[in-house]
């Protein structure tokens, strides 16, 4: 998935916007998709209308999306808009407190709630799209009546909206850079209204309409404009028609209702933006400034913005740093700055011709307050470019003022480059000799101009939104199980009301059945939470500044973003174990108590082992000082399954975070109970009702037996072991289905044989299970269940009428159940007869356990003799290894190293523990490790399971 930022410089004159991809964040690597922005302009009064404006804000996106469509990929996602804007700001909360029109920005802004004026704005963009999928229709503009309305084609100016493509940061300065052309709406263009109405664009702002304003302005439209400063014109003519709009443009819009915007100061953007820029690199304390409407400020060392530090004023801010006894830095330092020491100083020379008086150059008396109803920026630069002395002088005494200024800050800030952005900066060469000349009498700190302002904006919008820090808690599955249990944690998504089902139409003879609170949480989190914070933790994986364990809340642990990132990666190059965990069940035993004496023995019994059940595992680091850090296995699995599935075949069916596609895991019913009676449904039947890629077939492998553990049950047949599977010759269907529900209904127990087949199981027996085969492990025997994936789809038929562990019935699946069954499919035809494919006397044997057509895995077996001095070359033929051993001490496992100079590593595994060898190591040794030479403990042979992905999969997939 690819992650992308819509950035905006939001101006006093207009707005600019481009769309950043932000999957280099760690390298500090961001690009502009296609090199291009997009600019709306509008002008006075359009300006004083905050209405107006942000539906330009709206207009802009709209066009930028449009254009941008094609480039997009399949799987681009926009995660947020972030804005540079100046201030006053409560920028957290998205308020406004710009109020001053001598900074000809909007006052009427004051107060004002941006986020959601701005949400609002987005919202009726994705209903226009929705409902207007057929029917002419141009951006959001706004009229007096602030109806919504398409423009015909033949009515659009083409140079009413440009594209720039940003070819260097550097360029060269026209004359003309500040002269912006309108191309407004004449009265006599035609004007549609569409019969489909929304809200008031008012309401954007959360207004009443303001009658007097309209009348006192004359306005009858939103008015573009476009900045033609270093912009290629493009000559094709825009349509402006959603007819046959693509799928991709309309799912693009969708995100737009529900994607966060952040707002952050236009000069911290800009800072930012040229602090990450290349040719800004090898420089590490940055001054930033910004000079246009205001003055702006923003001071980095390393990549860090400073705020609050001894070398820089407090909060980092410039601004407001008083210049005089009258006056701060901002009365100096902005466009109404410049105007003023040009007025003053066309004060002084009419004093001058009267009184022979000169204007004092080194400390002019400025004027604040002194205002011009014509003069601007724009005419004051044109004025300079036609060799107008006065405005010559004004650029020359700014920018020596502004130098002396800047001196003692920088030096105390001990800055290597000066950065200066803002509409000024587009005079530089104005303003560059004598800023400099004055600045390198002190200190030898490099200025340097900025023309990419708005370019440098948006990336450090999008960069600040997507690298502030970033604490990451994660909290393993079977803790939160656990926390469920004890009604301390529940589910974050799930609905707040449960649809109950009215009593009169339940019964007995159906599947429905009241979930316990218990059963209704974990569904939730399963088919709700996982799912959305699964997606959300890979979005993340790059931002995290911090990842957490949090499952011990009074000793959390705790890595740096870039180690954890960094241990993922060499993960993916080593065998690894996943953290099993067990549950207790009904029909659970005694074995794994008695194998793994590490285990609490107050629980009541062990029913299973989720030995690499991947939705539910976690993985383990641990440091020199026995520090545990747990994380899960999809936060692994998503940023590096590449490298896990080898080719590309396995990475295009499986590459997703959630979707590795075997498990094992540990069935114990030793001295318990059997299984329910069950099956599994097709794949067709999985897709249509769950909307899982793969379904749930399985196998059995059988990995003791009471007969064998237990010297004193070898002849005892009570001990003896099976499996139920296949149904009997001849069973009736609808017999069979009568015989489920009368055993329900009445409470009555089923003759379970008359219909299933029970065979007669021993030790390192493999049953093949497809999905709609009928089958229950018989208790007195331990299971190795190798299947797909999917662990929940099990449709229980008949339970033996016992309770759970809740003191409930369990719950039955029938109906669902007899949808899928095959009623032809014999227990003796499902289990698998090995194949020999090597063997060495006296060293081993290589089987392979063929499985059903249906699964898409493998299974090879090592039977290796109780010799430590054989050694067994495997190649994992770019396709991973999922292997256990079912008896035996330990394996031993010797490979090449990628990400360490191919340096020799060794790793050892136990009896009945899962490993994978990922497809990054090609090649590996085995060697039995045997830990008991005592010839009576002494196994007389070592058994390893080894199961891939078959090569032709994808076709059993389809």
């Amino acid at each position: 998935m690819s992650s992308l930022v819509i950035g905006l410089d939001i101006g006093g004159s207009h707005i600019t916007a481009t769309l950043v991809r932000i999957e280099q964040l760690s390298n500090r690597v961001l690009s502009i998709e296609k090199d291009k922005l997009y600019s709306l302009a509008y002008e006075q009064p359009i300006r004083r209308d905050p209405r107006l404006i942000i539906s330009t804000w709206i207009d802009c996106i709209h066009e930028l999306l449009r254009d941008l469509v094609d480039e997009l990929k399949e799987d681009d996602t926009i995660i947020g808009i972030a804005c540079g804007i100046p201030g006053p700001m409560d920028y957290e909360r998205g308020i406004s407190y710009i109020q001053s029109s001598t900074l000809h920005k909007c006052n009427n802004f004051f107060g004002l709630n941006l986020r959601l004026s701005f949400e609002y704005g987005l919202r009726e963009l994705v209903s226009c799209w929705k409902h207007q999928s057929n029917v002419k229709c141009d951006t959001l503009s706004v009229s007096s009546s602030f109806s919504t309305r398409s423009y015909s084609k033949q009515q659009i100016n083409p140079e009413n909206l440009q594209q720039t493509t940003q070819i260097a940061t550097i360029s060269s300065v026209k004359s003309d850079t500040f002269n912006f052309t309108v191309a407004a709406t004449t009265p006599n263009e035609e004007i549609k209204e569409e019969e489909f109405s929304i809200k008031d664009t008012k309401n954007y702002c959360g207004r009443s309409g303001d009658a007097d304003f309209y009348m006192k302005y004359e306005i009858n439209d939103s008015t573009h404009q476009i900045n033609f400063d270093n912009m290629e014109v493009n000559s094709t003519e825009k349509s402006i028609t959603i007819e046959n709009s693509s799928a991709i443009l309309l799912s693009i819009m969708e995100q737009l209702s529900d994607i966060p915007i952040s707002f952050y100061n236009d000069a911290t953007c800009f800072a930012v933006g040229e602090a990450t820029s290349i040719q800004h690199k090898a420089y590490q304390r940055i001054l930033a400034l910004t000079l246009g409407t205001g003055f702006g400020s923003t001071f980095i060392d390393q990549y860090e913005i400073i705020k609050n530090r001894c070398d820089v004023p407090p909060g980092g801010m410039l601004w407001n740093y008083p210049y005089d006894d009258k006056s701060i830095a901002d009365d100096w330092f902005s466009t109404r700055g410049l105007i003023n020491i040009y007025n003053t100083i066309l004060q002084q020379e009419s004093l001058d011709n009267h009184s022979h008086m000169s204007i004092n150059k080194e400390k002019p008396i400025l004027n604040i307050n002194n205002k011009s109803n014509t003069l601007d920026g724009v005419s004051l630069a044109a004025q300079a470019s036609n060799g107008d002395e006065n405005a010559l002088k004004a650029f020359q005494i700014f920018a020596e003022c502004l130098g002396n200024f800047l001196i003692p800050h920088i030096k105390k800030f001990k800055a290597d480059l000066i950065v200066i952005g803002g509409g000024l900066a587009q005079t530089w060469h104005f303003i560059e000799n004598e800023l400099n000349k004055t600045i390198k009498k002190f200190c030898n700190t490099e200025v340097y101009f900025s023309l990419a302002h708005e370019k440098s904006i948006c990336l450090g919008a999008s960069f600040i939104n997507d690298t502030s820090p970033l604490i990451y808690i994660d909290l393993p599955k079977n803790e939160l199980y656990y926390r469920v249990a004890a009604e301390t944690s529940c589910s974050y998504l799930k609905p707040t009301e449960i649809i109950q089902q009215e009593s009169s139409s339940k019964s007995n003879d159906n599947d429905d059945y009241e979930l316990t609170q218990d059963m209704y949480e974990k569904k939730c989190l399963y088919f709700l939470d996982y799912p959305v914070f699964n997606k959300l933790k890979q979005e993340l994986l790059s931002r995290m500044t911090f990842f957490v364990d949090g499952q011990r809340p009074n000793c959390p642990t705790w890595l740096h973003g870039h180690t954890f990132r960094q241990a993922l990666s060499h993960l993916a190059n080593v065998p690894i174990r996943v953290r099993p965990w067990f549950e207790s069940g009904p029909w659970g035993g005694e074995w794994l108590k008695s194998i793994c004496t590490n285990l609490s023995q107050l629980s009541r019994n062990y029913a299973w082992s989720f030995e690499m059940i991947t939705p539910e595992n976690g993985i383990i680091l641990s440091d020199e000082n026995h520090h545990l850090l747990e994380f899960s296995w999809d936060l692994f699995y998503g940023s590096q399954a590449n490298r896990i599935l080898g080719n590309y075949e396995h990475y295009r069916l499986f590459g997703g975070s959630n979707d590795f596609p075997i498990r094992f895991d540990f069935l114990d019913t030793m001295d318990g109970g059997n299984l329910s009676i069950q099956c599994h449904p097709n794949l067709e039947y999985m897709r249509t009702n769950f909307g899982e890629k793969i379904t749930q077939d399985e196998t059995y492998y059988i990995v003791e037996t009471k007969q064998h553990w237990k010297e004193e049950h070898n002849n005892d047949n009570k001990a003896s072991a099976h499996v139920y599977l296949g149904f009997q010759d001849n069973v009736d269907p609808e017999e069979f289905h009568q015989a489920l529900l009368s055993s329900r209904r009445e409470q009555k127990e089923l003759n379970v044989e008359k219909y299933i087949q029970s065979i007669p199981s021993n030790m390192h027996d493999f049953f093949l299970i497809p999905n709609e085969t009928i089958h229950a492990s018989g208790q007195n025997q331990v299971v190795l269940e190798i299947s797909a994936t999917p662990y929940i789809y099990t449709f229980k038929l008949y339970d033996w009428l016992r309770l759970g562990l809740d003191g409930h019935l369990r719950p039955l699946n029938i109906e669902r159940g007899m949808k899928n069954l095959k009623f032809d499919r014999r227990g003796e035809q499902l289990r698998c007869q090995p194949i020999t494919m090597k063997f060495e006397q006296e060293k081993y044997e290589e089987q392979y356990l063929p499985t059903h057509n249906l699964h898409f895995y493998d299974v090879e077996r090592l039977i290796i003799q109780s010799d430590e001095s054989i050694e067994i070359v495997r190649s994992t033929e770019n396709r991973f290894h999922l292997c256990m051993l079912v008896e035996g001490d330990a394996i031993e496992i010797e490979f090449n190293t990628i990400d360490n100079d191919q340096q020799k590593q060794l790793r050892q595994y136990n009896y009945i523990e899962t490993f994978l060898i990922p497809a990054s190591i090609t090649q590996y040794r085995l060697r039995p490790i045997i830990k008991n030479q005592n010839n009576k403990k002494k196994p007389r042979q070592f058994v390893l399971l080894i199961a891939f992905l078959k090569w032709n999969c994808e076709k059993l997939l389809d």
